[in-house]
């Protein structure tokens, strides 16, 4: 069964064909079968016999950020789905710090208590915003409030954490020290890395600005022939993959809707 790599650097090269006319198709998917040495993800040739190597590399919107996340969704998930909680006719936004739920926490405990915090303040939080400590945790948890009108409506509530301040540097830093010596050190005419985020937190303009700062310490983006940057997002119940080439330069290219 193909993994879900393998489906977006499948989906990569269409997307790359069709920019360049060209006839790409993966050959062998080293990462695979490779076991005694750090190997690239897929090797493609086209009809001319030209060789490409591809290597892909999740960039996470800070570092750590899926542990942060799991603790974080860990707690908040059943209180944004509790109906009871959520205030007719406002929509309650919750703000935390990225990093606000330590590790060897009960998490199940901690969402309880956060709970039944929301619930018994929730009517008395003010409008607009405001800023609070919950109570009875084993932690200090501070988080912000942000109340607005919603008439008509049988009332939201969202959780969102703060992101670090210029963390994406350091998740590019540690993408490139990891994937650029075994992509260049792949014997291919060409060399191509892919790099992805599931979320909007950066636009292409910031990854392509990222990557030319910190690219300057690795002598090895000069052996890669091109940096290309695939947002996955979901709108809705659709899921769609917007692709762009953010190395050498920047090149918006397409959006595409990924039929489930």
């Amino acid at each position: 069964m193909i993994k879900r790599d393998q489906e977006l650097v499948i989906r990569f090269l269409d997307e790359y064909n069709r920019v360049n006319q060209d006839s790409f198709k993966v050959i062998e998917w080293p990462e695979q079968t490779e076991r005694n040495r750090p190997a690239v993800e897929a090797i493609a040739i086209n009809q001319a016999g030209t060789s490409l190597a591809i290597e892909h590399t999740l960039l996470q919107p800070f570092v750590g950020e899926k542990d942060d996340t799991q603790r974080f969704r860990a707690i908040v998930d059943s209180i944004e789905k509790d109906l009871s909680v959520r205030l007719p006719g406002f929509m309650v936004s919750a703000f935390m710090q990225v990093g606000s739920v330590p590790k060897g926490v009960n998490w199940s405990e901690a969402g309880i208590v956060i709970r039944e915090w929301l619930r018994a303040n929730i009517e008395i939080f003010p409008m607009q915003n405001s800023s609070h400590t919950v109570p009875g945790l084993p932690f200090e948890l501070r988080i912000d409030i942000h109340k607005t009108d919603l008439r008509d409506d049988a009332g939201k509530l969202f959780f969102s954490r703060y992101l670090p301040e210029d963390s994406f540097s350091d998740v590019m830093l540690k993408a490139l020290s990891t994937k650029l010596p075994k992509l260049v050190a792949t014997e291919a005419d060409r060399h191509i890395l892919v790099l992805e985020q599931d979320s909007l937190n950066q636009g292409y303009g910031d990854v392509c600005n990222c990557l030319k700062s910190v690219g300057s310490l690795f002598s090895e983006l000069d052996e890669v022939d091109e940096v290309w940057l695939i947002h996955s997002v979901a709108w809705g119940s659709e899921n769609y993959l917007s692709f762009a080439r953010v190395w050498p330069d920047l090149a918006f290219a397409n959006v595409v809707k990924v039929e489930q």
